[in-house]
C-alpha cells in the first residue's frame, strides 16, 4: 500500500487507508473532541499535507504522467492502464474531468478520509488542505470544496495549502464563494510571496478582502524580518483585526 519508488508513501487508493487510520483518529477524539483548546482537526492531504502529490518531482516522474508512481496506484485500484487514468472522463454526475486521476484523488481518497474523521470527531471541526490535485489544474479543489460544504457545513473549514495558483486566481474565486458560510485560510506567509513587498501586501489586500479568516506564516518570516519585511498598511495587529471581523461574519 505504497508508491513512489524514491520516498515510500502510503497508498491515497488503497481501500483499507482510512480503516487502517480509523483507530488513532478515535483515541485522539477520545481525549480531545469537544477541547475549547482544540479549534480544529487538520485532515492531511498527501505531500506537505496537501491535495496532490508532488514529493518525487523531480527525481521521478510526477503530475498526469502514466509513468508516475502516483498515476500508477489509481490504475491499479481501477484496473485499468496508467495511460488510462490520465484520460479524460465524466463521472456519474456528468462532470467532465481532464484527467480521470483527478476523480479517483476525490471520490477513493478525499471522501472516505473526511468522512471517517467526521465520524470520529463529532464536535470538533475539521480543516482540509486543498489543493491542485495530480494534474495541477485546478479542478479538483473547487468540487473538493462544494461536496466537503454541502455536507458537513461550518464544519469544514478550507484551507488553500502552498503556491500554485496566484490569490487572484481560482483560489480567490473560491473563497469568495463562500465568505460568510465557512472559515476559509491561505498560506500567505509562504515566501513566494514575500519577496516583494509590494506584491506580498497586494495579496494580503486580495485575500483579506475575500474573506479568510486565518493565514498560515512559515517561520522564517518571524525569524528574519528585516529579510522578509511586512508590507506597509499590514501589521500583524491590523491583519488580526482584519481576519477577526471575517471570522465573526461566519458567526
Amino acid at each position: 500500500m505504497y508508491y513512489g519508488d524514491r520516498n515510500r508513501r502510503p497508498d491515497p487508493f488503497d481501500p483499507k487507508l482510512p480503516a487502517l487510520l480509523r483507530p488513532l483518529e478515535r483515541y485522539l477524539a477520545s481525549k480531545y473532541d469537544g477541547d475549547p483548546v482544540v479549534h480544529a482537526n487538520v485532515i492531511s492531504g498527501l505531500d506537505w499535507n496537501e491535495l496532490h502529490a508532488l514529493y518525487t518531482c523531480p527525481v521521478e516522474p510526477c503530475g498526469s504522467d502514466p509513468a508516475s508512481s502516483i498515476v500508477r496506484a489509481a490504475a491499479a485500484r481501477a484496473g485499468v492502464s496508467p495511460a488510462e487514468m490520465v484520460r479524460p472522463w465524466v463521472d456519474g454526475e456528468w462532470r467532465a474531468w481532464e484527467h480521470r486521476v483527478d476523480w479517483a484523488l476525490l471520490e477513493w481518497f478525499f471522501k472516505p478520509m473526511v468522512a471517517m474523521v467526521a465520524e470520529e470527531w463529532r464536535q470538533t471541526p475539521f480543516v482540509v488542505n486543498l489543493g491542485n490535485g495530480i494534474s495541477w489544474n485546478m479542478q479538483l479543489a473547487p468540487r473538493a470544496a462544494e461536496w466537503c460544504v454541502s455536507t458537513y457545513g461550518r464544519c469544514c473549514i478550507l484551507k488553500q495549502n502552498g503556491h500554485g495558483s496566484s490569490v487572484t486566481g481560482s483560489y480567490n474565486t473560491l473563497w469568495r464563494k463562500y465568505a460568510g458560510q465557512v472559515m476559509t485560510g491561505w498560506e500567505g506567509g509562504h515566501l513566494v510571496y514575500w519577496q516583494d513587498p509590494a506584491a506580498s501586501g497586494q495579496t494580503l489586500k486580495e485575500s483579506l478582502g475575500a474573506g479568510v479568516s486565518f493565514i498560515c506564516y512559515q517561520r522564517q518570516i518571524f525569524k528574519d524580518p528585516g529579510r522578509y519585511p511586512m508590507p506597509a498598511g499590514y501589521s500583524y495587529r491590523e491583519q488580526a483585526a482584519a481576519l477577526l471581523a471575517n471570522y465573526k461574519r461566519i458567526r
